[in-house]
């Protein structure tokens, strides 16, 4: 999990106190909690259920969802032949896809959309992440303009890494 995700959340919440917003403070930390307990467990653990591991997920892209104003959109659709409770995948594998397309794909967009696709297939699953961002050609252009191009990205390298050791495993 990337550390500025912490950083924004505790922001967010700040902000809603601030705002004298009770109501969204509320319901922000608690999902906030929530994930960290669940980030807390699953962290012990080399495989966890992909269900258990899809809560943390769903928590994720609903914090995400809310200090992006809503302006971005989301669906999870996983194939009927993938049993969720029976299926271990490592933990938060997925999440850095999710938060790269979140951040280099709809950030500055009033009307993104994430896909994320879960599928069975030949003793594996799949797993696809798609966005309506404009793009790896345009990220570049775009990063340059907001100010954060530059910025070391190290979720990919990280995710790539804990791939190899577990495929050596």
């Amino acid at each position: 999990m990337n550390p500025h995700f912490i950083f924004n959340s505790l922001h967010s919440i700040n902000k809603y106190i601030l705002d004298n917003d009770k109501e969204n403070a509320s319901a922000y930390l608690s999902k906030f909690a929530k994930l960290m307990r669940l980030i807390l467990e699953n962290s012990r653990e080399q495989d966890v259920p992909l269900e258990q591991d899809l809560q943390a997920l769903e928590l994720y892209l609903q914090l995400e969802a809310l200090r992006f104003e809503n302006k971005f959109r989301y669906s999870i659709e996983i194939d009927d032949a993938v049993d969720k409770n029976n299926t271990l995948v490592p933990p938060l594998l997925l999440q850095p896809f999710v938060e790269n397309s979140i951040i280099h794909g709809i950030q500055f967009k009033d009307d993104g959309e994430i896909k994320i696709k879960i599928n069975a297939g030949d003793n594996m699953i799949h797993c696809i992440v798609e966005d309506n961002g404009s793009g790896f050609a345009q990220q570049d252009n775009t990063e340059e303009q907001a100010g954060i191009k530059g910025r070391r990205s190290l979720g990919m390298a990280i995710t790539r890494e804990r791939l190899d050791v577990i495929n050596r495993l």
